[in-house]
């Protein structure tokens, strides 16, 4: 019984991550597009770079 609870347990952790890499590949895509169309493409360079940046970068251009 433990067995087949922890291989669930364990299907729906690593279901979890898929998604979540999804949301934070498309959340990082919509910010990379949006700071070049604002003519800030040193932003952009720095949001690739250092989570900082993209966290202050979301919060102006409104992405969660």
């Amino acid at each position: 019984m433990c067995e087949a609870i922890n291989r669930i347990y364990n299907s729906g952790v690593e279901e979890g991550k898929k998604e979540g890499k999804k949301e934070g590949e498309e959340k990082l895509g919509n910010l990379i597009k949006k700071l070049p169309d604002a003519g800030r493409i040193e932003d952009a360079a720095n949001a690739a770079k250092y989570a900082s940046y993209r966290r202050k970068y979301y919060t102006e251009f409104q992405i969660s």
